[in-house]
């Protein structure tokens, strides 16, 4: 008798002893489906060696990209307020793009985007998911929140669900963001090639922390790497008269500094931009602004938000996920008009990665 083939989830059913539909959705972790129950189907899945047919999935895809888009719900785009104003994130060019983004992602696949205020005055959190529920809203897309390592509660259970970014420490949802650390590298490397070899941090730490360090982590590495000195670090916020000091002390040549605060202190400075100081972005949100740095493709990373969440909405899978996946997105180079060439010789100071190890073993040692 020949070998089947292939194991199929009738297969998978009848070592399980539950109904074929009942696989189907718990392969899909959906909520409908007893954890008990689940854990019995992949046990049984296991067991059998079943495996998902891609070219039936491909085949399922494609059949949907087929059908014209229809509208299949809504999706809530879920925020908080900020220092008692509401929609503060509609000043957040990049939150905003997030927002267009998901919109159009969600037109062509059938989804209308809505907001809704998570802290509304009067409204339990309880009773705002009651609503969504009784709107058959069951999946949502967490704007960013407005402070770092914050915690929501909320009846996850019931939705399907996306963050951006690492506002939100718990609970840990799946995530899509800019890589702040490769844009960070960027435009390190970017300033390093126009000859600028004495390079500040002057970030909000705040803004660092939102990101989850990266900026930071990304300064100290490259430069590192490139074997050139870090300086003492200084807030975006300081006074004019300290960054001024902070400048002129270290005789720095150019500043890493954040999109809209650190740029409006720099005005303030009797230093002229870019003749006497350089100055680049790791986190542009708008191509419009004349600064040089890297430029968060704010747009496309709502359409990947949206685009992650049908997913898990074709899937079934609700609630807070087991093992979260984070999409990062790469920034943009934009020119602008706040660096200039101030050496002419590009030699590579990239040092051997054993050569930092060496260092910095040694350092420890002492």
């Amino acid at each position: 008798m020949a070998e089947k083939l292939r194991i199929t989830q009738r297969d998978v059913a009848r070592e399980a002893g539950v109904d074929q539909s009942s696989v189907s959705l718990a392969l899909k972790n959906h909520s409908s489906i007893p954890q008990a129950t689940k854990q019995k189907i992949r046990d049984a899945a296991l067991r059998l060696g079943y495996t998902p047919d891609p070219m039936l999935s491909a085949l399922a895809n494609y059949r949907t990209r087929l059908r014209p888009a229809t509208l299949h719900g809504t999706v809530a785009w879920l925020y908080s307020s900020h220092n008692g104003k509401n929609k503060w994130w509609t000043d957040v060019p990049q939150f905003n793009e997030y927002y267009k983004g998901a919109k159009k992602a969600g037109s062509e696949l059938g989804f209308h985007v809505e907001p809704f205020q998570l802290d509304e005055a009067g409204m339990t959190r309880t009773r705002l998911a009651g609503i969504l529920k009784a709107r058959n809203i069951s999946s949502l897309l967490l704007c960013p929140q407005p402070r770092p390592n914050s915690s929501l509660d909320f009846p996850w259970q019931d939705f399907s669900v996306i963050t951006f970014g690492y506002t939100l420490a718990s609970p840990h949802f799946s995530l899509v963001t800019s890589s702040h650390y490769k844009a960070t590298v960027l435009t390190i490397r970017k300033l390093i090639d126009l000859g600028y070899k004495r390079i500040g941090f002057s970030l909000s730490p705040t803004h660092n922390e939102k990101v989850d360090n990266a900026f930071l982590a990304a300064y100290y590495t490259e430069l590192a790497l490139h074997g050139l000195q870090h300086f003492p670090l200084e807030s975006e916020w300081s006074d004019s008269d300290v960054l001024t000091d902070w400048i002129r002390k270290n005789r720095l040549e150019a500043i890493i500094t954040g999109r809209y605060t650190g740029m409006k202190k720099l005005s303030e400075l009797n230093i002229k931009i870019p003749e006497e100081l350089g100055v680049a972005c790791p986190s542009l949100g708008d191509r419009r602004l004349p600064v040089s740095g890297a430029v968060e493709d704010s747009f496309y990373i709502g359409e990947v938000a949206l685009r992650m969440l049908s997913e898990q909405i074709n899937r079934g899978e609700k609630g807070i996920p087991l093992k979260p996946i984070s999409i990062l997105v790469d920034a943009i180079w934009q020119e602008g008009e706040t660096l200039r060439k101030i050496r002419d010789d590009k030699a590579s100071y990239l040092l051997d990665p054993k050569t930092v190890w060496k260092t910095i073993n040694d350092a420890k040692s002492e």
